[in-house]
């Protein structure tokens, strides 16, 4: 069995630019699907906590992710969303269970 490889972050933005971030982190997909067309991103914003954000996205391998995150196409987008931010915790994180494969 393949190893599915997923990126993972926890987002807490300033108070009052949660549209202001999420704008960003839309262009930061935008753009990677344009560069990795197999890449996905998934943004979810906490129903209790606004300002916390997590993403996550499955991708190809670990090299894929590697080039991503060194790409100055990354660099600058996610130097943009900082300027957004409290707090960024970006993480790599390996699939163990999914209830919905087959």
């Amino acid at each position: 069995m393949v190893e599915q490889l997923y990126t993972h972050g926890v987002w807490i933005v300033k108070p009052g630019l949660e549209d202001e971030f999420v704008r960003r982190w839309r262009d930061l997909a935008s753009w990677t699907l344009s560069a990795f067309p197999s890449a996905r991103g998934t943004l979810l914003q906490d129903s209790d906590d606004p300002r916390r954000f997590h993403s996550f996205g499955p991708w190809e391998s670990q090299e894929q992710i590697e080039e991503w995150r060194g790409s100055q196409g990354f660099q600058d987008r996610v130097g943009k969303l900082r300027e957004t931010l409290e707090h960024f915790e970006p993480r790599m994180m390996r699939l163990i269970f999914d209830s919905g494969a087959r």
